[in-house]
């Protein structure tokens, strides 16, 4: 329950931080809240919201939680879609340290 309260709590605070919103609430509006189910073995670490560009006529926005297994180190980025019905996970990246340095100097290696 804590895990949860810190990570919305976080989340929070990065959405009024972060990107607006593309469209702006009247002050009399409701205030929304997004639950984002993190696992209880990640130590969240940073939380951040971004807003990409228009798709199909909408704007699509994405939180994305930085954070590290609690036992094995092992780190993770979640990334979830905020959707109407809510927040819903759609990515989860590993990050490992297994990049050779000298692929850094390499630009043209990086491109997608």
């Amino acid at each position: 329950m804590q895990r949860w309260l810190l990570a919305s709590s976080v989340a929070l605070i990065a959405a009024c931080a972060g990107n607006p919103a593309p469209t702006t609430i009247p002050p009399s509006g409701p205030i929304r809240q997004d639950r984002l189910d993190v696992p209880g073995s990640l130590d969240v670490l940073w939380v951040g919201q971004e807003v990409a560009g228009k798709e199909r006529g909408g704007w699509r926005s994405f939180f994305n939680v930085y954070g590290q297994h609690r036992t094995t180190g092992q780190r993770y980025l979640l990334v979830y879609e905020r959707t109407k019905e809510g927040s819903k996970l759609v990515n989860i990246v590993t990050i490992t340290d297994g990049l050779d340095e000298r692929l850094l100097t390499q630009t043209d290696t990086l491109s997608t």
